[in-house]
């Protein structure tokens, strides 16, 4: 039995960098990547001479670690698989021109293989974007896996990375075009009304209840326009649960 399946409350290191991109997966998609973090940076995978980094999905010990009871695992996990390998990651650069918003996207997969009589899949990340998202060195963020694995919504997920990158604080200011950009929120979403409705309010409560966070917030207005709201400011109380 691996050390995942015996500690499904096990720590994830996430690179800021990662954090703070572009970016919207699912929560299973987000799993096989958690699953693949923690592989990485903890040696367990190297890079081949493909350039990509195998990560082994054991399927039963993916239903351990996410309490995952689908009757289908095997079909769901390839399914996911499959959906990655579509999806890329955006990490925004200085702009060097004028009103230019420059980036690097980057696809999260190259490659992935079904063995059905192990009850496995291989996914194989990309290792430009694996440099990018394992330097945790210095700045980086740190959550259990097990807990941000259980946070439905992909947008509540994002939020609550993003605020585990200030453990120590008590108080985070997000502008709301940041999170409508680095989320992937809908365009909608710049409506105010719909910002609070569809992200804000559910976001906030699925991590009051489904962590060991409490989180509250005050919307901050622009200060050259009084009728909108500019950022928002979260704040949150200690996380009691030792994660070090």
């Amino acid at each position: 039995m691996s050390a995942l399946e015996t500690n499904p409350d096990i720590i994830i290191h996430q690179a800021n960098a990662l954090t703070s991109a572009a970016y919207n997966l699912t929560r299973d998609e987000k799993r096989l990547v958690y699953i693949a973090l923690n592989s990485i940076i903890n040696k367990c995978v190297q890079c081949n001479e493909f350039g990509q980094y195998p990560v082994n999905i054991n399927h039963t010990e993916y239903t351990s670690i996410f309490e995952d009871d689908s009757s289908n695992i095997n079909q769901d996990i390839l399914k996911v698989a499959a959906s990655l390998n579509k999806k890329e990651v955006i990490f925004y650069v200085p702009e060097e021109g004028k009103g230019k918003k420059d980036l690097d996207a980057i696809s999260w997969t190259t490659k992935r293989s079904y063995r059905s009589n192990l009850g496995t899949t291989t996914v194989f990340f990309n290792a430009e974007l694996v440099d990018i998202i394992t330097k945790v060195d210095t700045n980086f963020t740190r959550f259990l896996m097990g807990e941000a694995g259980r946070l439905n919504s992909p947008y509540t997920r994002r939020l609550y990375e993003s605020l585990r990158q200030w453990p120590e604080q008590q108080s985070v200011t997000l502008s709301v075009g940041w999170m409508i950009q680095r989320y992937e929120l809908p365009e909608s979403y710049r409506r105010m009304s719909d910002f609070r409705r569809r992200f804000l309010k559910p976001a906030i409560k699925e991590i009051n209840q489904h962590t060991n966070m409490t989180i509250n917030y005050e919307e901050v207005p622009d200060k050259t326009r009084s009728n909108r709201i500019a950022a928002i400011t979260f704040n949150y109380s200690r996380i009691q649960k030792s994660d070090n």
